[in-house]
């Protein structure tokens, strides 16, 4: 028991650690092999339509969702994460204060003590609307500092000022560290937090190794002596902790594969995953410091964390949208990651909320589109299976499109992975289907011929409400305007995000959200020749 709660702290610091360095090293590796499989394999297609396909279309009857259903939508996903974050930090102080305090638990000692564990309403807001670091950092700080003035306000006189801070920081920095390895960034988020529980698994078990050899040396010291005649000091460590990964590999592909079906039947997103996960590795760590008064007892402290599936699913229909979702395809220049990952922030995961979106794959938006079983199955060499190798594989592609919201009521991103032999046809059967196209045509210019294939289809395509395209300086407007002079009037609406202000983006969101009344009747042929 001496020695457990420190164990508990480096397993969780090695998962998050391993889980950050394999991100990196996967996240590498999996762009290089989306690349080679672009470019390469497949049979030539014609450049034509494909059939349309028999989409399972979720949506309501009636209206389409608008701008002002989106911003409620924001509102509500927020009011949720403070909610659901105040019933977890007045359940754990009340819990704590049963467990380890002899004194009477009041209304103002459970207040105070609640505020110590309501700053995980910060790293919950941040992976919802995509803070930046340094967003998330400030508000810690802004955070702690008003926490050490409201626990000062509620104590006593003989209550040091040290005593305070130190306890506010030892309770946020920690944790705090730990999930900012596998819960933030690009796919260090993306990938990182679907593996933490699989290093998790791999650090307990080199953890029990390293246990077992110093109960050896301790009791039959005979064992490791003979064992290091024959293999250095170093290999019988290395050893103890590395062997016991061989008996975790069974253990590890189940888990991986419960993960990956977990999340198809949609019983958790991306956002609660993440919100689960950092109130696991928060609670381990008050756990492991509760151990040294309490013992076992202090396992207890997990037991809110049923509030997080209580809530979700108590909240699912509440969450999703009650009206239509439009369907956006988004277009852009590709190999400007940077760009396209501000942009996807910003504006489409608030557009998520309202919406379905569809686009055509590619390297820029790996950090943000790419999903547990899109991991695994590359990790399992199944990249293949995600590639549209032919145009016969498009209605087929079109039909598996998830269309019902999250648990959150968020949509999924729905992605073509495509050879550079069937992106053209993908391309036109997905305009069939689209209501609103976001093209962000920064940095075109009249080399860019894909982009130009697009805008002639937009111009010509007869059921798009609503074609929003961001340009900057380096825009080439001249070769854009030929491009797009069939198109309808009004059809393309023109916006300059050279600089990058919020309200900027506000404004990109907003004219996404167009008058739909008409939808019904542009859709109907596709709808009839899909059945529905």
């Amino acid at each position: 028991m001496s020695r457990l709660p420190g164990q508990i702290w480096m397993i969780l610091m090695a998962a998050g650690v391993l889980s950050l360095i394999a991100s990196l090293v996967i996240g590498y590796l999996y762009r290089r092999a989306l690349v080679r499989h672009m470019g390469g394999g497949g049979r030539s297609v014609p450049e034509r339509k494909s059939p349309p396909a028999a989409i399972d279309d979720p949506s309501h009857a009636g209206r389409y969702l608008t701008g002002s259903d989106n911003r409620a939508a924001q509102r509500r996903l927020s009011g949720y994460i403070v909610a659901v974050t105040a019933l977890l930090a007045v359940s754990v102080a009340a819990l704590q204060w049963l467990l380890f305090f002899d004194v009477a638990l009041t209304p103002r000692r459970l207040l105070v003590q609640s505020t110590t564990h309501f700053w995980m309403i910060l790293p919950a807001l941040a992976v919802a609307w995509r803070w930046r670091r340094r967003t998330l950092l400030a508000a810690l700080a802004i955070y702690y500092l008003l926490f050490v003035a409201f626990g000062m306000s509620q104590s006593t006189e003989a209550q040091k000022l040290s005593t305070v801070a130190m306890h506010g920081a030892f309770a946020m920095a920690l944790p705090m560290a730990i999930v900012m390895l596998f819960g933030f960034g690009g796919v260090t988020r993306a990938i990182g937090s679907w593996l933490l529980p699989i290093f998790i698994l791999l650090a307990a078990a080199s953890t029990a190794g390293a246990e077992v050899l110093v109960r050896l040396l301790e009791t039959s010291p005979g064992v490791v002596e003979g064992a290091l005649h024959y293999l250095s000091a170093e290999a019988v460590i290395l050893g103890a902790v590395l062997a016991p990964w061989i008996l975790a590999i069974l253990p590890v592909i189940w888990l991986s594969r419960f993960v990956d079906t977990l999340y198809r039947r949609k019983l958790f997103s991306e956002l609660t995953w993440l919100m689960t996960s950092f109130w696991f590795v928060y609670l381990t760590l008050e756990v492991a410091s509760g151990m040294h008064g309490a013992g076992f007892r202090a396992l207890w402290l997990y037991l809110p964390m049923l509030w997080l599936p209580a809530t979700f699913y108590a909240l699912r229909k509440a969450m999703a949208p009650r009206a239509r979702p439009p369907m956006l395809l988004v277009l852009r220049v590709f190999q400007r990651d940077r760009e396209m990952e501000a942009l996807f922030d910003a504006v489409i995961e608030r557009w998520r909320l309202t919406g379905n979106v569809a686009l055509i794959a590619g390297t820029d938006l790996v950090s943000r589109t790419i999903d547990p079983g899109e991991i695994f199955a590359f990790l399992g060499g199944r990249i293949d299976s995600q590639f549209i190798a032919s145009v016969d594989d498009i209605p087929r592609r079109l039909a598996a499109f998830d269309l019902q919201p999250e648990i959150e009521g968020r949509y999924r991103i729905n992605e073509c992975y495509c050879r550079d032999t069937t992106w053209k046809p993908t391309l036109d059967a997905l305009v069939e289907r689209c209501d609103v196209v976001l093209t962000d045509l920064r940095g075109f210019q009249a080399h860019n011929a894909g982009c130009r294939y697009e805008l002639g289809i937009l111009s010509r395509a007869a059921n798009i409400a609503r074609v929003v395209v961001l340009f900057d300086g380096r825009t080439d407007r001249g070769v854009a305007a030929r491009d797009t002079a069939g198109a309808p009037p009004a059809r393309f609406h023109w916006i300059d995000v050279t600089l990058r202000a919020r309200g900027r983006w506000r404004e990109v969101l907003q004219a996404l959200f167009v008058d739909f009344a008409d939808a019904s009747a542009r859709h109907a042929p596709a709808r009839i020749l899909a059945g529905a």
